[in-house]
């Protein structure tokens, strides 16, 4: 109910934890009502967008596969947003021995849904939130199931564990505005939760103290209570709700393994542990390994000054500026869910909603009041971020984890510094001081102010020959 589009409230969700082929077809049918499959390009690798000084504009070159043959396309845009997602690179583990492993070997994120599990000895490499929801669903179909931990994690029963009824749906479809009012509720629950992330606070305290005894609750083996207790704050790793993960784990035919994973051979896969060497055979090993979160994207986008993004990250680290929105050097771009937009318990589509809103204002704005180019000031970037941290450094995601929250120095590159609320207060409102701006006309001089605001951004069309998004 939460994870909605506000303007695009959905009244039949079977479940307050709705599944993946309910969600999908939810963002469907939104995609269909609004004929985006219209300005669509399917099958489209984007191979670069490079920024060109004499003409202010993003040249972007796109390969599209039609049928055997491979495309290629160059298309000029005055405007780019980025919107591939911070969870969409696979991160595909590399272990000795995995060419000469005989069975299937696949990651959550490209699932093979003709490959039939039921039967099979099945290795699950992975405890996070995916994990948590692929091992409840195999268990009972599998022969075998095996799933490998490196680090444990924080598991919580759900915050909402319902199933709407036939009457319960249909009062919403008769009462729309209901529904609205429902979410609402949910989403400032999900928001007051927010205390947690503070460390040492009394409310991560209880949080700690609440998960600890659902754990002992749903796990009677001390043991294994001893595997799965994490020695770090909760929220330091994402926070997994699940109300099936550990009744899964003490089934009879799934076996938690900690010890290291070494190397695989053609039957299986080799862990090392304080009994020595251990073969544990398997048919299929599913990666629930999660994503690269580095925030570059798989091909490059060159600045103004011809460096790329992954070159200016690579070295310090992802950074943008005011919940990811831009990069300085970056003329013209927007990010959707670009570094530190992230939140600490709340849907995430606030964020990209919000960032939408953000970047097409400020695109009316421009084609409005004349201006060539945006591009955020370094000092404001480097402000907001020197803040941003300090304050990110006092909270439960800095602590001692291994964590996709933040890269291997520490430095928190997903989260957003507030809550979900202020992320959209901070970029509710343009601040065109934040920016150097160029204008088409070549004066550099007018009243600025006085200029973005002559005329209502809401009321522009804007054509999408001046916007590529990737």
């Amino acid at each position: 109910m939460v994870d909605t589009i506000p303007a695009e409230p959905n009244p039949t969700w079977s479940k307050a934890y709705a599944p993946g082929d309910e969600i999908f077809d939810y963002f469907d049918d939104v995609v269909k009502k609004h004929d985006l499959p219209s300005i669509t390009t399917y099958n489209a690798n984007v191979v670069k967008a490079v920024w060109q000084k004499r003409t202010s504009t993003w040249q972007v070159t796109v390969d599209v596969k039609e049928g055997d043959r491979t495309v290629r396309s160059v298309h000029e845009a005055d405007f780019l947003i980025g919107a591939t997602g911070h969870l969409s690179n696979p991160n595909h583990p590399k272990f000795p021995g995995m060419e000469s492993f005989k069975g299937k070997i696949m990651h959550t994120a490209r699932w093979d849904k003709s490959y039939n599990l039921k039967g099979k000895r099945v290795a699950c490499i992975g405890t996070g939130a995916t994990a948590c929801q692929v091992v409840p669903a195999i268990v009972d179909s599998v022969q075998h199931l095996t799933v490998f931990q490196r680090t444990p994690g924080w598991v919580f029963p759900y915050f909402l564990d319902k199933t709407y009824d036939k009457q319960e749906i249909q009062y919403f479809l008769d009462n729309p505005e209901m529904v609205k009012k429902y979410r609402d509720a949910l989403w400032l629950a999900y928001e007051s939760r927010y205390g947690y992330t503070q460390a040492d606070s009394p409310v991560q305290i209880q949080v700690r103290e609440f998960a600890v005894k659902y754990m002992e609750e749903m796990i009677p083996d001390p043991k294994l209570r001893a595997k799965l207790l994490p020695s770090f704050p909760a929220g330091c790793k994402r926070i997994t709700p699940s109300n099936t993960y550990y009744g899964a784990l003490v089934k009879p035919n799934c076996e938690l393994v900690t010890d290291r994973i070494q190397r695989l051979t053609p039957e299986g896969i080799i862990t090392t542990g304080p009994d020595g060497e251990r073969l544990h055979p398997v048919d299929c090993i599913i990666t629930a390994t999660g994503f690269d979160v580095r925030f570059i994207p798989s091909f490059p986008i060159i600045g103004s000054n011809g460096v790329s993004i992954e070159e200016l990250w690579n070295a310090k680290g992802a950074e943008a500026f005011k919940t990811g929105v831009g990069v300085s050097g970056f003329p013209n771009y927007f990010m959707i869910l670009g570094p530190n937009s992230s939140g600490g318990g709340n849907s995430i589509l606030s964020s990209s909603e919000a960032q939408a809103i953000y970047a097409v204002n400020a695109i009316a704005t421009c084609t409005l009041s004349g201006i060539r180019t945006l591009d955020v000031k370094k000092e404001v970037q480097d402000a907001w971020n020197l803040k941003g941290q300090a304050f990110l450094q006092k909270t439960v995601f800095a602590g001692p984890c291994v964590s996709w929250y933040k890269t291997s120095s520490g430095k928190i590159t997903a989260i957003y510094p507030g809550t979900k609320t202020g992320l959209a207060k901070e970029i509710a409102k343009i601040d065109w001081s934040d920016y150097n701006i160029t204008f088409r006309d070549g004066d550099e001089r007018k009243n600025l102010t006085r200029k973005v605001k002559a005329k209502d951004p809401e009321k522009v069309e804007i054509t999408t020959e001046e916007i590529v998004v990737i």
